[in-house]
């Protein structure tokens, strides 16, 4: 009895010293979420710091799934506090950008752009939801810029475009509107260093995107004067879409119709299209997935075919 009681005696305090761990965590974060709005931005960071130093000890002593998933919402909350706070501080946009990196590596386990190791013929646009609105880094291997954009709507606009895009029956006008309205709530601010680097060489923009921002139809977007962005740059890869189409249930399986367009043969010399290296191969890969799926290329996947 007295060994049975001394193990109860003893695994009591460290259970309830990890509960208080937890507890203050929580509190932390609140605490900081409140110094955050309160435009207090040194203590809100210095208190997310807190939470996040505590999570690395407290998540590996877990073994419940519940409580890593919460104590992995609570990091998340953090990091994304933490990067507010320091863009809001007035941290040199290429730190807040590697802050923001670094979680992303952690968290979603893949690799993060190190904006050092990018050719010099690409950009890479980051966005990040953070508490206080979405912030969007334009980087290059020589240098960061770092912008706000109003997160009013932009998944609504997103979902309204992607609506639009998909029927058939859909007004040109009213598609071309919702497009030209999503690019410039996404991409004005960062449209003049965008057209700089098209005028001085062919660029290659890779799309970062947050969370809820990697459902955005990035292929789409278009300008003022009408071009989307596969026309002004080589290629778009949106490197967060992977995440955002996993969480949703689409309802697409193998046993689905499917029809691949590939490597559509332009000859207008007008257009000036970049070719699109590898289409075939891809369009390939992505037909043997379905059990029953039409293959188009070359000068078969034409406007009238699609």
């Amino acid at each position: 009895d007295r060994d049975v009681t001394g193990v109860q005696t003893c695994a009591l305090p460290i259970s309830r010293k990890k509960s208080n761990e937890i507890d203050k965590a929580n509190l932390l974060a609140t605490y900081g979420k409140a110094l955050l709005r309160l435009r207090r931005y040194q203590d809100a960071a210095l208190a997310f710091r807190q939470v996040i130093a505590s999570h690395h000890r407290l998540i590996s002593a877990s073994n419940a799934p519940l409580e890593r998933d919460s104590l992995a919402r609570l990091y998340d909350d953090a990091v994304r506090g933490l990067v507010e706070s320091q863009l809001r501080c007035g941290v040199p946009p290429a730190v807040s950008l590697a802050s923001w990196n670094a979680f992303r590596k952690y968290s979603d386990k893949q690799d993060a752009f190190d904006t050092r190791a990018l050719p010099p013929d690409t950009l890479l646009l980051t966005l990040a939801v953070l508490p206080e609105g979405i912030s969007e880094w334009l980087a290059d291997s020589n240098h960061v810029d770092q912008f706000w954009v109003p997160s009013l709507h932009i998944s609504e606009l997103s979902n309204r475009l992607l609506a639009l895009a998909s029927d058939s029956t859909s007004s040109p006008a009213l598609l071309h509107a919702a497009a030209r309205e999503l690019d410039n709530l996404a991409l004005s601010k960062i449209e003049t260093r965008l057209i700089q680097r098209r005028q001085s060489s062919p660029a290659t923009l890779l799309i970062d995107a947050d969370s809820r921002l990697g459902g955005i139809p990035w292929a789409l977007l278009e300008n003022v004067k009408g071009e989307t962005i596969i026309e002004r740059f080589c290629m778009v890869r949106t490197a967060g879409t992977w995440k955002h189409q996993r969480q949703k249930d689409s309802g697409v399986s193998s046993g689905s119709r499917a029809v691949i367009f590939a490597d559509p043969e332009v000859h207008d010399p007008q257009l000036n299209l970049a070719p699109l290296l590898d289409a075939r191969q891809e369009g390939r890969r992505i037909a043997n997935r379905f059990h029953a799926a039409s293959l188009v290329e070359g000068e078969a996947a034409t406007e009238a075919a699609f």
